[in-house]
């Protein structure tokens, strides 16, 4: 379904974060800023990028621009998380920040006007990942393809599901 909105006064300009869901430790991988300018003035932008402590962060090209209404400006960043980095799949403990500083014209020269923020989480897995599928289900690891001492369950009451061994396919 679709959902128009319509705004009778003028909209702030949106910022975007565009970043990989997962990545590898020790592995750069790009990421970018977006900027949308959804006014009616010129904007300048200043677009900036903050990671997790221990992580590198390089921008490639420049870090402002002057937009124009309907116009968008992009600043891409190469990051690269530490070799250590510990695996993290649900992407709440590496938080990648974009920041984006605004000043507007107003004919006579540029005010401050603010800045805007977005966050984007991204999972850390390992450089060999893979997801192990049986007739169409992902199996759980840690229920299907561990020892039974480490499945759920309480005492003898553990259900322990045998899984024949027959092809799968590898994500």
């Amino acid at each position: 379904p679709a959902t128009l909105v319509i705004i009778a006064h003028e909209m702030q300009p949106l910022i975007g974060l565009d970043a990989p869901e997962y990545v590898v430790s020790g592995v750069p991988f790009t990421a970018s800023v977006t900027v949308d300018n959804t006014t009616t003035s010129i904007l300048s932008v200043s677009m900036d990028m903050v990671a997790p402590h221990g992580w590198r962060v390089e921008r490639i090209g420049k870090g402002s621009a002057t937009i124009k209404p309907s116009e968008r400006a992009v600043c891409a960043f190469r990051i690269t998380p530490p070799t250590n980095a510990s695996i993290e799949r649900f992407r709440l403990e590496n938080v990648l920040t974009a920041i984006a500083r605004f000043k507007a014209y107003d004919g006579n020269g540029w005010k401050d006007i603010g800045e805007l923020k977005c966050e984007q989480g991204v999972g850390i897995v390992p450089a060999v990942d893979l997801l192990v599928r049986y007739k169409g289900e992902l199996l759980n690891p840690w229920q299907e393809l561990s020892p039974p001492i480490l499945r759920w369950g309480w005492g003898t009451d553990v259900f322990v599901k045998q899984v024949p061994t027959l092809p799968v396919d590898f994500d």
